[in-house]
């Protein structure tokens, strides 16, 4: 990458995007860069949302996650009659609207996106050869969502020159980590096992090459753990350096949404919630002191524990009792407890109910993966009494929260 070529070519995109502030233009602006298109929706001059890129229904998944919005567990619902430009703005004006987030978590996921829409079109202007072979096209008047929902309030609306500013931070400190070229939408994986086996120790190798399996994102990855994707992506630089970790490319996800013919659609996650309320909580833990030390802590409480110390026969047992809650110990036997909780997330019934790692060790890379296997929560044993029942309260009365504002809000 020229030094000269990257401040030329940002400085037309700054200097272009300050135009269209000044007049404070209202509509979509088209920026091309090689053959890649993102979008810029802007309202008298503010950035209001925009689109583009390789993962567009990860990128909502993700910001849905890192605001702590429990909406990228299940589609939202769109009506037939729905009209939007873009889905996830959409998506983001209909949760507002059945009031099912708060503002803060609506101006987090504004923030983000456009971040990493900006943060994406940066990288590839920068590694252009030539920093004026990129052009942007108005297009006046359009909006990302209906005229009904998508209000665009000025609260929700990011100043253009600040917005950049940021995000050339981000994308100086994404340089000095020695990532130019490496995509953030890249899945890592094991690029040569052998010569990372001897590069590292056993227990780091174990835990690395359960982290790297090529089938997440580094974004993912950095949004499951609650890190920055720099600090990830230079945490693994040593390795992509030494070939020993590499990115690929993946694929995005199926969907984010689905749409219902009728008003009075009922959310699978609502009825799923309305079944489960009086059910079990489950504890899946080869040892038998622990199921003990957790029915003891709880029963006081008024919770149902139901003790499982074989992962191996869990499914059919927990198809049976159906529960509320799943607290599942990471060192099974046979299958351990992150193998088994991916398994209980390919089942439809327990897409979405909260399971807990319980594990004897806190480290970052074990908070990971139990994240990356699907799992809602963490905890270090021994568990203290107040953490026990602090996340059983936290994880059902979100369950009754839900169920409460599908029953008032059903479209």
């Amino acid at each position: 990458m020229s030094i000269t070529t990257y401040a030329t070519g940002i400085s037309r995109l700054r200097s272009q995007l300050a135009l269209y502030s000044k007049q404070k233009f209202t509509g979509r602006l088209d920026i091309a860069v090689m053959g890649r298109t993102w979008s810029l929706y802007i309202s008298l001059g503010f950035l209001v949302w925009g689109t583009g890129g390789l993962h567009p229904k990860r990128r909502w998944r993700r910001q849905l996650v890192h605001c702590g919005h429990k909406a990228y567990a299940s589609p939202i619902t769109f009506r037939e009659t729905d009209e939007y430009e873009c889905w996830d703005y959409h998506a983001l004006t209909l949760l507002s609207e059945r009031q099912a987030i708060a503002s803060q978590q609506i101006m987090s996921v504004v923030q983000g996106t456009i971040g990493e829409v900006l943060f994406d079109m940066i990288q590839a202007i920068a590694t252009l050869p030539d920093p004026n072979a990129f052009e942007i096209k108005p297009r006046l008047g359009l909006r990302p969502s209906s005229t009904s929902t998508g209000i665009l309030r000025r609260k929700w609306t990011l100043e253009i020159e600040n917005t950049l500013k940021e995000v050339e931070i981000e994308w100086q400190r994404w340089v000095k980590a020695g990532l130019v070229y490496y995509s953030p939408d890249g899945a890592p994986y094991v690029q040569d096992a052998q010569q990372l086996r001897l590069a590292t120790s056993a227990l780091l190798y174990q835990k690395l090459s359960g982290l790297v399996t090529g089938r997440s994102p580094l974004r993912d990855l950095a949004a499951i753990a609650a890190k920055d994707v720099t600090f990830l992506g230079r945490s693994l630089s040593w390795y992509f350096r030494h070939n020993l970790i590499g990115l690929r490319p993946i694929s995005d996800l199926s969907t984010c949404y689905v749409v219902t013919r009728g008003d009075r659609a009922q959310s699978p996650l609502s009825r799923r919630l309305k079944d489960n309320s009086n059910a079990p909580i489950v504890q899946i833990d080869s040892c038998a002191r622990s199921c003990e030390l957790m029915a003891n802590l709880l029963k006081p409480q008024g919770y149902d524990l139901i003790a499982l110390q074989e992962g191996i026969q869990a499914l059919p047992l927990l198809m049976k009792y159906q529960p509320s809650l799943i607290f599942l110990d990471s060192t099974l036997p046979i299958v351990n407890g992150y193998e088994l909780c991916s398994q209980i997330r390919r089942i439809p019934d327990f897409q979405n109910i909260p399971i807990v790692i319980l594990s004897d060790s806190n480290g970052f890379i074990d908070r990971m993966r139990s994240n990356l296997v699907g799992a809602t929560d963490f905890l270090t044993k021994p568990i203290e009494t107040q953490d026990a029942i602090a996340i059983v309260e936290k994880y059902l009365a979100q369950a009754e929260t839900w169920t409460s504002n599908f029953a008032n809000n059903p479209s």
